[in-house]
């Protein structure tokens, strides 16, 4: 059962909470999206749609989609016969929700001009690798990719590949941890975007930068 409802309902401005009830387990987690109080509807769990409140649509196909994409981890997770921890079901929802907001990916070998962007050719390194190393490996790149996306969408801009130095460590960290996530998981993450770095340099030369050199990005 998928439910959406306010954190705090008592104050003028509220988080909207999703709420996912799989194999008698409970997942709640923020949807990063808040409305006034008084816009709630409780009954449709949607914001009301009005005058006042513009942004009213866009808010309510977010939590649709965040509704789809927790759909379809059920799905997953039913085939596979698992209850998944809090963290794995979540995992999961970020990427199909990423899925269904992305463009086709091209192959790795597909003819195009070289991309300045790190996102795109991270989708190229996955395609590159999709046969060659264990789904688990290909399942924690997306997990990184999809986490890179969603920080782009915070700061509301695409990363390049002259953006991954220390200032972008030390953001993305904090923005990392304010999710509550550990050390050990930004650690997870940050080896693996070194990795692909490193490698639209040294082997498909995209760049000659060397912006995770520097000894804090190097752990």
């Amino acid at each position: 059962m998928i439910k959406f409802y306010l954190a705090t309902p008592q104050r003028e401005r509220s988080a909207i909470i999703l709420s996912v009830t799989f194999k008698g387990k409970q997942y709640r987690r923020t949807t990063k999206e808040s409305t006034l109080v008084k816009f709630w509807n409780p009954q449709r769990q949607r914001v009301r749609v009005c005058r006042e409140n513009r942004l009213a649509n866009c808010t309510n196909d977010t939590l649709e989609q965040w509704s789809q994409a927790a759909q379809r981890a059920e799905v997953c997770f039913k085939k596979s016969n698992m209850v998944p921890s809090l963290r794995d079901f979540f995992e999961l929802v970020d990427e199909e929700y990423c899925k269904a907001l992305e463009r086709p990916v091209p192959s790795i070998n597909t003819p195009e001009s070289p991309s300045d962007y790190y996102s795109d050719y991270f989708e190229r390194y996955i395609a590159r690798y999709a046969d060659a190393r264990s789904i688990i490996t290909i399942r924690h790149y997306r997990t990184v990719l999809n986490k890179l996306k969603q920080y782009e969408k915070m700061i509301r801009c695409r990363l390049q590949f002259e953006d991954i130095n220390i200032n972008f460590y030390n953001q993305f960290r904090s923005w990392i941890y304010g999710q509550g996530y550990s050390d050990n998981y930004f650690g997870s993450l940050i080896k693996v975007i070194k990795q692909v770095y490193r490698e639209a340099r040294d082997v498909d030369h995209l760049h000659n930068l060397n912006g995770t050199l520097i000894k804090i990005l190097s752990r």
